[in-house]
């Protein structure tokens, strides 16, 4: 039995009028004596458009350089190693003759914003509707949602600190110590402890602390500190006993470059009457992944005691990891697809139907609808 209401007017003749109404389909059963109806329907409602997709990240930010370090003073030749490249190519930190203080590494550059994200697609039309060979459309499906804003990119890594020197005054009197400040990595980068010099006066020996360059931040894992070390040297005599060569901080996981490193210190007679050479210094290392950081160079004091007695003594920190990059930001949410169309209604009159017979009726979904009347007749 169809879902409807029948209504029969007794408005005369010999068929009285009346009305089937279907909002599901069914069968429409011909009351006995009427051979023409009118029919008006409608196809379902439109689906609403699918929503829009998110929007894509931001690029990542790159990774900055290592922090410069230096050893020498303004007086004699000055000796600079800078810090590592970052990922990107944030250049290191270098030192600029006649200061023996280096600058910090570049910061890293800050990553493109991402791309909009695609419009959704348009949702399905209505089911249509039919009966007594008539077709009635279904409503247009709704048009696709906008596609999500577009993530920022990430933010460049910071700089490792350059080294900063501080200097004591000629050795007119002892004791004597002085401190030279930690430097600090960028962020994730290897950090370095502060250096010192110091001497309780002859007979005696003096001695100076330094440490390998921070370790760059990798993209994931942080960098490790600069490796500290002490060299002593006898007074007079100016014979040096170094540890030799000390490995920079390791860099972080993955890509980090790791912090560079004085190779030792030569044995040097006095007085000092030119600058004599130098032990290699072993460059801060570039990041190899574009968010890591560089590796800082390494530091460490002048040579020899006899520079003491003429100068004074610079002591110089090594410099401070590259920090890494930063992950671009997230893309926006879509937005919601638009609601579909409701389907506009069609009516066929004076439609030839065979009294007594049965013809299948078939609603659209969703909210279609069939309605078929007949006068009387």
């Amino acid at each position: 039995m169809p879902i409807g209401t029948s209504k029969v007017g007794a408005l005369g003749g010999l068929v009285p009028g009346g009305t089937e109404t279907f909002n599901a389909s069914g069968t429409f059963s011909v009351p006995p004596g009427v051979k023409k109806v009118s029919i008006t329907g409608a196809g379902g409602a439109g689906s609403p458009g699918n929503p829009g997709a998110c929007g894509n990240s931001g690029n990542p930010g790159g990774g900055a350089g290592g922090g410069g370090g230096s050893y020498g003073q303004a007086q004699l030749s000055p000796l600079a190693k800078s810090g590592g490249a970052g990922g990107l190519g944030a250049a290191g930190g270098t030192v600029s003759p006649p200061s023996a203080d280096a600058n910090p590494g570049t910061a890293g550059g800050s990553g493109s914003a991402g791309s909009v994200g695609s419009c959704g697609s348009t949702g399905c039309a209505g089911q249509q509707s039919t009966g007594l060979t008539k077709t009635f459309c279904g409503g247009a499906g709704g048009i696709g949602g906008t596609g999500g804003a577009a993530g920022n990119g990430g933010s460049g890594g910071t700089g490792g600190q350059g080294s900063s020197g501080a200097w004591s005054p000629p050795l007119t009197g002892f004791p004597w110590s002085a401190t030279a400040p930690t430097r600090s990595g960028g962020n994730g980068g290897g950090n370095v402890p502060s250096s010192s010099a110091s001497r309780p006066g002859p007979p005696g020996k003096y001695t100076r602390s330094s440490s390998s360059g921070g370790g760059g931040a990798g993209e994931i894992n942080s960098g490790s500190p600069g490796i500290p070390y002490t060299v002593t040297e006898a007074y007079p005599g100016g014979q040096a006993c170094a540890p030799g060569p000390q490995p920079g901080g390791a860099g972080g996981n993955p890509g980090g470059g790791a912090g560079g490193y004085w190779t030792g210190n030569p044995p040097q007679p006095c007085p000092i009457t030119g600058f004599p050479g130098e032990r290699p210094f072993v460059a801060g290392a570039s990041a190899t992944a574009p968010r890591a950081g560089g590796g800082g160079a390494g530091g460490v004091g002048i040579w020899g005691p006899c520079w003491d007695q003429q100068l004074g003594v610079k002591r110089i920190p090594a410099g401070g990891g590259g920090g890494r990059g930063n992950a671009g930001n997230a893309g926006g949410a879509g937005n919601a697809g638009n609601p579909g169309s409701c389907a506009t209604p069609a009516s066929f009159n004076c439609v030839p139907v065979i009294p007594g017979s049965s013809y299948p009726i078939v609603v659209g979904s969703p909210g279609g609808s069939i309605v078929i009347s007949w006068n009387p007749q």
